[in-house]
């Protein structure tokens, strides 16, 4: 009698899990973000020539979601290029030693750290997570984002773009319509997925329409709405509950996708 390897085994049984999940359909190009559930309604992660939109109020966690999503694709090794544009350079690099080293962000932020965590901060800085994410923070119009991707993808190659915000990009005639067109058309024409982050007005009916969810208004592939109740200016707690509507502009009703928002380590979970 033959024995088998265990190790063969399991792979052979994980291999068919694979095949059989909805996780890996299509190509198995997808880029997971690392937020499981997350990936889960986005059938495996970001797809290349894919726009994105995650929508959201003020101080929901909308950046906080992108720099998680960040530090997921710079750790399955994807090239990610974020424009960052209403974030300084300081607070953006604390908020991502924090998702990586697991040490509180306001604790970094404040200096007050002990011996060891400076080494395990050293060690986060230098991880091969920070060497796949390049941040970009003087970006004045579409066209310089354009350049910017254009460049880094012949350069050191490039497989997820993130914009934060879309309302920050400065367009005379704020034809924000024009500027996910030209996103999208980026998308196609240097093969990486488009994540832009666009902000809901604290005006706006706390019950958006259909319409202001419809995939197909902002021409975009998937339309993430951030719903954060809890959340908002001056609120300060350990742990909020948010859910994300999942809109696919080829399927009629959102997935829902219930996650634990940890601002503190810059985590969803």
């Amino acid at each position: 009698m033959k024995s088998i390897n265990c190790n063969e085994a399991m792979n052979d049984i994980v291999n068919t899990i694979k095949r059989a999940s909805p996780i890996f359909k299509g190509l198995g190009n997808e880029m997971p973000t690392g937020i499981k559930d997350l990936d889960i309604a986005l059938y495996g992660g970001l797809e290349r020539e894919n726009l994105y939109i995650i929508k959201g109020r003020p101080s929901s966690g909308k950046t906080d979601l992108v720099t998680d999503i960040a530090c997921g694709l710079g750790a399955a090794g994807h090239k990610t290029l974020m424009f960052s544009i209403q974030n300084d350079l300081d607070k953006m690099s604390q908020k991502m030693l924090a998702k990586i080293s697991g040490i509180p962000y306001t604790s970094i932020r404040a200096g007050m750290v002990s011996e060891q965590d400076i080494d395990i901060l050293s060690c986060s800085a230098t991880s091969c997570i920070t060497n796949n994410i390049s941040m970009v923070w003087s970006i004045d119009t579409v066209e310089d984002i354009i350049n910017e991707a254009c460049q880094m993808k012949v350069s050191g190659g490039l497989d997820v773009i993130i914009i934060d915000s879309l309302e920050l990009i400065k367009d005379k005639k704020k034809n924000y319509t024009k500027i996910l067109h030209s996103l999208k058309n980026l998308a196609a024409q240097i093969d990486v997925a488009v994540v832009v982050v666009s902000q809901i007005t604290a005006e706006s009916n706390p019950d958006l329409d259909d319409d202001e969810l419809d995939p197909e208004r902002y021409k975009t592939d998937i339309l993430i709405y951030l719903v954060n109740p809890e959340a908002g200016p001056g609120k300060h707690k350990i742990k909020y509950n948010v859910t994300l509507h999942v809109y696919h502009q080829t399927i009629s009703s959102p997935m829902a996708v219930d996650l634990a928002y940890r601002p503190e380590l810059i985590s969803f979970e």
